[in-house]
C-alpha cells in the first residue's frame, strides 16, 4: 500500500511539473506583447546610456527597433548576437537598442563586451518596462520613422522573424 501512495506522489509531482514547464514555454514563447502594431510607441520615454547620460527616444530619424533584455534571461543571450548582426546590416538604415532590464549595470557593460554588441545598449527603468508593456522578456519593438509601431514580438525571435520584421521598414 506504502509503495501505490509513493509512485501516486512521484506521478502527481511529475504531471506539475510538466504542466509548470507547458505554461512555461506559452507564455515564452507565445505571449503577444501587449503594445499593439498600429498605435504610436511611448517615444517621450528616456533610456540611460552605459555613461549614465539620458537617452531620448524620439531624437532618432531612422525607423527604431528597440529590444529589451536582462543579463540573467537565457533566451535574451540568446537573441543578442542575431540583433548585433542586423544591426551591423543594416546599422545606416535602422536604430538598434538594447534596453536593458533589471540587471546590475557591470553585468550589462560585461555582455556587451563579451558578445561584442556595438548598437546602443541602455537602460531601462521599471517605469519604461511598464510603458512599453515589456515584462516579458525579450521584447522586441520595431517604431517607424512616423512613431508607429509596425511589429511587435515577446519571446525569443529567430534571424528569419526578425528579417521579415526589417524588411517592413525598409520598403
Amino acid at each position: 500500500m506504502k509503495q501505490r501512495s509513493t509512485c501516486r506522489t512521484i506521478l502527481s509531482l511529475a504531471a506539475y511539473i510538466i504542466l509548470a514547464l507547458v505554461v512555461a514555454y506559452i507564455i515564452t514563447h507565445n505571449y503577444p506583447p501587449s503594445l499593439a502594431v498600429g498605435i504610436q510607441a511611448p517615444l517621450d520615454n528616456k533610456l540611460t546610456n552605459l555613461n549614465g547620460s539620458a537617452l531620448g527616444l524620439n531624437n532618432f530619424k531612422r525607423p527604431l527597433l528597440i529590444n529589451f533584455w536582462a543579463t540573467w534571461c537565457t533566451p535574451c543571450q540568446q537573441e543578442l548576437p542575431i540583433l548585433s548582426r542586423a544591426a551591423k546590416k543594416y546599422a545606416n538604415q535602422i536604430t538598434f537598442i538594447g534596453a536593458a532590464v533589471d540587471s546590475a549595470h557591470a553585468d550589462i557593460i560585461s555582455t556587451k563586451n563579451n558578445l561584442g554588441l556595438d548598437y546602443i545598449i541602455s537602460e531601462a527603468s521599471p517605469h519604461v518596462v511598464k510603458t512599453w508593456h515589456a515584462e516579458l522578456l525579450p521584447t522586441t519593438y520595431l517604431v517607424d520613422t512616423k512613431g508607429t509601431i509596425v511589429w511587435a514580438h515577446a519571446g525569443l525571435l529567430s534571424e528569419e522573424e526578425l528579417q521579415k520584421a526589417l524588411d517592413l521598414v525598409l520598403k
